[in-house]
């Protein structure tokens, strides 16, 4: 410090050389990490998973089973019962599906316009999507949520 009492430039230079060396040594360790059998085996185990999710996605796509899932996904995630009773336990519903069928109307449906984002969007939505008649809109805050809306004509 100064006479003064504020910090000098110099010192606020050496805290700063010193945040970069442990940022640097942090990053090296990131790299030795992704370097290790633990990080190869988790980097592959990722890919692996991307590919099925992969598969799984052509195989909805090919059975034409699209709305009829998306159907029945809306219909058990919105029911009481399957709220309760993870609420009950004081935790939030899973829905692995919608989140599966947001990357399926990602992949296979349309990004939506600007005019739709008005309607459909919100201040917390980072995707929207439509598809066979479905918008699917990833809404992202203390958590994600998809909101999958029908559309009606």
């Amino acid at each position: 410090m100064n006479l003064s009492g504020k910090k000098s430039s110099e010192h606020t230079i050496h805290i700063k050389l010193n945040q970069l060396n442990s940022n640097e040594m942090d990053l090296q360790k990131l790299r030795d990490w992704f370097d290790s059998e633990e990080g190869i085996k988790h980097i592959t185990d990722i890919k692996n998973k991307n590919k099925v999710e992969a598969r799984q996605l052509e195989r909805l796509y090919e059975s034409g089973c699209f709305e009829k899932l998306t159907e029945k996904a809306i219909e058990k995630y919105n029911s009481s019962e399957y709220r309760d009773r993870w609420y009950n336990r004081g935790i939030a519903p899973p829905e692995d599906l919608l989140f599966f069928l947001f990357d399926y109307a990602k992949k296979y449906g349309r990004e939506c316009s600007e005019e739709e984002w008005i309607k459909h969007g919100n201040a917390f939505s980072s995707g929207l999507f439509f598809c066979n008649g479905y918008y699917f809109n990833m809404m992202n805050g203390q958590g994600n949520a998809i909101i999958v809306t029908k559309c009606s004509i």
